[in-house]
Order: structure tokens, then sequence, then C-alpha cells
């Protein structure tokens, strides 16, 4: 497996069709009820797949690219900065500068997030009754015995998951029902036993790692529209219309209540803190969808369309084309301003070059198709002549 600037250029290329399409398709109510948000949510899964792999494989096919590439790939190659005898490219320049920008935005990811750690590892347990009796049948929903510490942090506006191996539910300050506190934590642990907080912490990497690429931070957007959608589906598939308006109005209770909180990026929220994602999922959410879980031609065609572009960006990588100093010296260009054929009286063609005599050929191959072809050489002489 190898990794160089045209794997790299062609992978931002096929990923960035991806999360274009993505976009599209999770912005369009109409599009998520015919396609399912299961089939999206696949589509997000394979391009973060994809994503994780900036390598070429030997089972890729290089794709020459005649222009603009070649001349990307030579500006590339210019040495612009000389340290002693070192001398460094542009292309190894964008390199370092590369490197550079994830070592800082990983530390700092890491500082907020044991920094945000410590903090809930001190908070008190929330003492509840009623809280921790919608907690007992929530968990008997999943058949879960995963320990769950709820606990209560003031600067917070909206409940939130944190932590895969030991889960914290960090609530606010709220008054809320028994049936209450029941939707608010049949949120949160469905998205963690749906593994949503890996998916977190992927895009959060991906974020890192690609941090030039304008499209990974449209990927984030999506990938959070996506798994809120997704779990509103898991949690209301099985609820009839009123208990889909009270674990709406449920939401939309806490909703009122939340400003926008970025102490930690490795966290999950109810509510998130967009207004218009909420609204679509409100809408996702009350529509109905008796036939989603069919699965239908669009599921397929879907679910083939992000298929066949991810396979497509481990299959083919775009080269810039050129030809080696060796080859270039040794070959040369048959056209009608250097070369022509004459008919050869014991039959083929005689090959001519810068009107010289080369060889005899028998047929008229492609390479020759669009040379001019005289019956003699009388008429080489006076065609040629008037050129």
């Amino acid at each position: 497996m190898d990794f160089s600037f045209t794997v790299l250029l062609t992978l931002t290329f096929f990923s960035g069709i991806l999360i274009i399409l993505l976009w599209i398709m999770l912005h369009n109510n109409q599009i998520i009820q015919k396609a399912g948000i299961s089939s999206l949510f696949i589509g997000l899964l394979l391009v973060l797949f994809r994503l994780l792999m900036p390598v070429e494989f030997p089972f890729a096919r290089n794709v020459p690219i005649r222009h603009i590439l070649p001349d990307i790939t030579l500006f590339m190659e210019n040495k612009i900065l000389y340290i002693g005898t070192l001398k460094l490219s542009i292309l190894q320049l964008m390199h370092i500068i590369w490197a550079l920008g994830i070592i800082i935005l990983l530390i700092k990811f890491l500082f907020e997030y044991l920094l945000f750690k410590r903090k809930v590892g001190l908070l008190p347990p929330a003492e509840d009754i009623e809280l921790h009796s919608a907690l007992q049948e929530v968990l008997a929903d999943f058949r879960s015995h995963k320990n769950f510490r709820i606990v209560i942090m003031k600067n917070v506006t909206t409940p939130m998951l944190f932590g895969i191996q030991k889960p914290y539910i960090i609530i606010p300050s709220l008054n809320l029902t028994k049936d209450e506190w029941y939707y608010v934590l049949k949120h949160e642990i469905t998205h963690y036993c749906k593994g949503d907080l890996w998916i977190k912490l992927l895009v959060e990497y991906l974020c890192i790692f690609y941090w030039w690429n304008p499209f990974i931070y449209l990927l984030k957007k999506q990938a959070a529209k996506a798994i809120e959608l997704h779990t509103d589906y898991k949690i209301t598939d099985s609820f009839d219309d009123i208990r889909k308006i009270e674990y709406f109005e449920c939401i939309l209770k806490i909703a009122k209540n939340q400003a926008k909180d970025k102490s930690n990026k490795a966290l999950l929220t109810l509510t998130g803190n967009n207004a218009s994602v909420l609204s679509q999922r409100l809408h996702v959410t009350l529509t109905d969808y008796s036939d989603i879980s069919k699965f239908t031609f669009k599921h397929l065609a879907v679910f083939l369309t992000f298929l066949f572009l991810t396979a497509s960006s481990f299959l083919f990588v775009f080269e810039p084309y050129a030809i080696s100093p060796y080859d270039e010296s040794t070959t040369f260009e048959l056209n009608e301003q250097n070369a022509y054929l004459v008919v050869n009286p014991d039959g083929g063609y005689d090959l001519y070059y810068k009107k010289n005599y080369f060889v005899t050929v028998h047929e008229i191959e492609n390479s020759y198709s669009g040379l001019h072809i005289y019956n003699n050489i009388d008429e080489v002489k006076n065609n040629e002549k008037n050129k």
C-alpha cells in the first residue's frame, strides 16, 4: 500500500462527491422518506470507511490525466526552501505543514477531552427517584446490564452522552416527568448501543487528519444530522402517533432551555444546537414511514450509488500522463506535417518520415490512418513542393 499526492488527490475527489451527495440527500425530506434514513446512514459509514485509508492498494489501476494534473505535479516538485544542504519542494513543505496541523489539533482535542472527563468524574450522581426508575425501564428495553452513571452539570442545557468504556449521561437541572425522563434516557442509551460515540470520535479524528479539506467539515455536520435522524427513527419506529408526539414534545421542551454549548466535542446531545436540524427531525419523526422498513429498489439504488463511488475510489488512481526521457528520445510522433505514405508497386505502402524513407508496411494501422497517401514519388514531389 502506497501513499502519494495523486492518491490523496483521487481520494479527495471521490470523497468530495460522496459528501456532497450525502448533503443533498440529507437536505431533502422527501429523499429521506423514499430512500430511507438507514440507507443514508450506511452511505455515511462508507464515506468514513474510505477516508480512513488514504492509500493506494495493489489492485488499483492508474488513470492517466493529460491536462492540468501533469503541470500541478511538476509545480509541486519545485524546490523552494533551502536549509543548509536540505532542499524542500513545495509538496514536502505542504506535508510538513499538514503534519504540524495534525499535531496541534490532536493535542488541543486531547486536552479538552481529558479536562472535560476530569470535570465529569467529579460530578455528584443524580438522585431523582423518577429518573432512576425511568433508567431501569430503558435498560430493560435493551436488556442491558451496563452501568450508566447519571450526573448533573450546571453549565449544560441539554442531556448528553459521554464516555465509551464508562458511559456518563450528563443532564442539566430539569424538572421532567418520569415519561419525559424515559424519552431522554432512551435517546442517549440508543446512541450508546448503536455505537454512535465511536462514529462521533471517528469523525473528530478525520477532521483532525484532513483539517485542510473543506469537505470534511461539511461531512461533520451531515454525520451529526444522520446520527440524530437515525436514532430518532430507531426509537420511534415502534411508537404510535401519540407516543411520537410525546417524544418530540420532550425534545422541544429541552430545546427551549438550550443554549449553544461547546464544552467538549466527544459527546452526543439530545437536541443538538441547530434549529433547522431540529425542525427536520420533527418532520421526519412525525411523517408516516409505514413502508420505510421494507427493502425497496430506492433503498438499493442509494446503497449501490454510495458503494459504486466508494469502490471506484479504491480501484482507480489519477496519475499525470508523462513520457519518460528515454522513451521520448527513442520515439517520434507521425502526423501530416512530418510523414506520408506512398503506394508500393509490389504491395503495401512505403512510409516516409521527414521526406526520408523509413519502412514499408503492408496495411494501414491506426498510427498511419491520418497520413496522406500518394500513388507514386512524382505525386509526392508535386504536392510536397506546394506545401
